[in-house]
């Protein structure tokens, strides 16, 4: 089964990644040390990395479509 996005929300997508990924990271820094905040630094820097890639890719396949 196939999930089809209108247009401006799938263009949005790869920034709504970095977006929640660089507020994960910020609000990680607000915790107490320890598992949690090991936790939510690395899925938001698995967030950042993830959008990035994301528009990255959809750069490169647009260029040479």
């Amino acid at each position: 089964m196939a999930l089809w996005l209108s247009k401006p929300l799938y263009e949005f997508l790869p920034y709504f990644y970095v977006l929640v990924g660089l507020l994960l990271v910020g609000g990680s820094r607000s915790l107490d040390a320890g598992l949690w905040r090991a936790s939510c630094a690395f899925l938001g820097l698995a967030f950042v990395v993830g959008g990035g890639l994301l528009w990255w890719r959809r750069r490169v396949y647009r260029r040479t479509r």
